[in-house]
């Protein structure tokens, strides 16, 4: 949610949270590498997308696609526990 603050530097970025429930955790860094080889760095540019059903809690996919690619092997189970419009498929 972008910020109309004035005494400080406005924050331009949002946290994701990955879980997991095993100490050892899977983690695909091919799947999620950069274009010019580099690692994938922590702070990425999305860009908003509309969405047209009312719902004002949406994210563009854009956002989970590198979460979904790095954390998980074709076939596993993804748990959206914010459902809210649907949007992760």
């Amino acid at each position: 949610m972008p910020e109309s603050v004035k005494d400080r530097p406005t924050r331009a970025h949002e946290y994701i949270f990955m879980f997991t429930k095993n100490k050892r955790y899977y983690y695909d860094r091919e799947a999620v590498i950069e274009p010019n080889g580099r690692n994938c760095r922590s702070v990425w540019t999305i860009h908003t997308q509309a969405f047209a059903d009312a719902h004002f809690a949406t994210f563009p996919p854009k956002l989970i696609e590198p979460c979904i690619k790095s954390s998980t092997r074709k076939g596993d189970f993804v748990l959206d526990p914010f459902f809210g419009s649907g949007t992760v498929v």
